[in-house]
């Protein structure tokens, strides 16, 4: 079996994934199966979207949960979809930029800084 190209794995996961994710989860689900009652599409889509994921325990599933809720949040507060897809490719892309384009170099400083500011600091790294 041939491996998948990294870059098309990238476009996959960093554009496509979100992109159909969101057009379900908080699109469709909330929009169109629940019209008169966005909140509780928005709710629902949150469940089925940590669901979809596969989580093996409980805290996977409050990890993949918490993500649809904070997507889900973002949408209906904007009330546009493509704030949420935004907010998704966002949140695949970090890992791609810091690991396969070595952008960052990971370290212990690095991952207590993200950790607890949740921000990443783009600096060139001259060896």
């Amino acid at each position: 079996m041939r491996e998948i190209p990294q870059i098309i794995m990238i476009i996959a996961t960093v554009i496509g994934a979100p992109v159909l994710e969101e057009v379900i989860f908080r699109g469709f689900i909330p929009k169109k199966l629940f019209p008169k009652h966005q909140l509780v599409g928005f709710v629902l889509g949150a469940i089925l979207f940590g669901l979809f994921h596969g989580p093996t325990n409980i805290g996977s599933f409050i990890v993949y949960g918490g993500m649809g809720a904070v997507f889900a949040y973002v949408a209906y507060t904007t009330e546009r979809l493509e704030m949420s897809i935004m907010a998704h490719m966002l949140r695949m892309e970090l890992p791609y930029s810091s690991c396969y384009l070595q952008i960052i170099k990971p370290d212990e400083k690095f991952s207590r800084l993200f950790l607890r500011k949740n921000m990443i600091k783009m600096l060139v790294i001259k060896n």
